[in-house]
């Protein structure tokens, strides 16, 4: 999906983020942040690399880095 369907890999990885929270899943909020991320910066939206950022940094706290984009 990333390479092509950008705004869509935006949308759903949105709702990804939003179901994390709300479950309070932090493993699954690291990968929808690095989907949303990606996503956007592939787009040409910066702001994506604010979502990698998140994804990074709540990955660290898992140490669970390898499952980053």
């Amino acid at each position: 999906m990333l390479n092509r369907d950008n705004a869509d890999a935006v949308r759903w990885g949105m709702e990804a983020v939003k179901i994390a929270e709300d479950c309070q899943d932090t493993e699954a909020l690291v990968l929808a942040f690095g989907t949303v991320g990606t996503a956007m910066l592939l787009a040409g939206n910066e702001d994506g690399r604010g979502y990698l950022e998140r994804s990074l940094d709540l990955g660290k706290r898992l140490n669970s880095t390898s499952r980053l984009p």
